[in-house]
């Protein structure tokens, strides 16, 4: 899928179909089964500089597979990241960032699923 920039991009993109309701709350905030989301990398060079930034929601990609979550805390003495579901079924995790393969904050919701609302 192409997708436009209103400006010139440095980083890498990334598009992601959301998989799971981990993010669905039953609000505005929700990120839908089905949506799709434009996300950018952040380089592991720059997680030294803190990854709590104007983007909330984040994908993370680890062994175990990819997660979409809010990032709350990033422990640079521990080396950890804190991530917590919108959605009360799912328990909040914590993550060694040596277990993270990449990681991109969710810039924009490119496509809604509107079967989900």
């Amino acid at each position: 899928m192409s997708v436009f920039l209103d400006r010139e991009a440095s980083h890498r993109y990334q598009l992601f179909c959301v998989r799971d309701d981990s993010m669905t709350d039953g609000t505005c905030d929700s990120l839908c089964i089905g949506d799709i989301l434009l996300c950018r990398e952040v380089f592991r060079e720059d997680w030294t500089h803190g990854l709590i930034g104007r983007y909330p929601n984040v994908v993370v990609v680890t062994e175990e597979g990819i997660l979409l979550r809010r990032l709350t805390k990033h422990d640079r003495k521990q080396e950890t990241i804190s991530l917590h579901s919108l959605n009360r079924g799912d328990e909040d995790r914590t993550i060694a960032l040596q277990d993270v393969k990449a990681f991109f904050y969710v810039e924009r919701l490119i496509e809604r699923h509107l079967s989900q609302w």
